[in-house]
């Protein structure tokens, strides 16, 4: 694995999608107000896997982890899951 930019946690695939989303809010809370424009990645495609069926689960774990916490002002983010 390559780390690049500041890595500021590691989250392991569980099964649990509300406690996914717990550990990954743990982390970015983390981020200072003053560097939050950016949006942080984490392996989403490893835990994305185990709910691709549900499409209202995927269109909360992408409104959590692109702007719930680290919302980027001003600009507009496009995220792509390769599901093949």
């Amino acid at each position: 694995m390559v780390d690049v930019g500041n890595v500021l946690g590691k989250i392991d695939v569980v099964e649990d999608f509300e406690y996914h989303l717990a550990l990954y809010a743990r982390i970015a809370r983390k981020v200072p107000k003053g560097s939050r424009n950016h949006t942080v990645v984490l392996g989403i495609e490893k835990f994305t896997f185990t709910f691709l069926e549900d499409p209202s689960k995927v269109e909360r774990y992408f409104e959590t982890i692109t702007r719930k916490y680290l919302d980027i002002r001003g600009k507009m983010s496009f995220m792509f899951l390769n599901v093949d």
